[in-house]
């Protein structure tokens, strides 16, 4: 998924989402982001704060499973195939 032009893995989705509230303010989610990893500032504003927030939000982190079928990839077990 993506976010800012930067794939996001669904594991740092519900990271993110599950730790909501420890960003609440500016300072905060700065803090917070410099504890976890180092970066000090990566919010410049509450602008950019509330944008990331929503985009999390509203990202999903289901997958759809690819027609295999489509493509001639079928998978059988040992057991069925002997």
């Amino acid at each position: 998924m993506k976010i800012f032009d930067a794939n996001i893995s669904p594991y740092l989705i519900d990271f993110f989402k599950a730790n909501f509230n420890k960003i609440d303010t500016l300072e905060g989610a700065n803090k917070f982001i410099e504890e976890l990893c180092g970066i000090q500032f990566f919010f410049q504003n509450l602008e950019e704060l509330f944008e990331f927030k929503q985009k999390i939000k509203n990202l999903t982190n289901t997958f759809e499973e690819p027609n295999r079928r489509a493509y001639g990839d079928f998978q059988t077990n040992e057991d069925l195939a002997n």
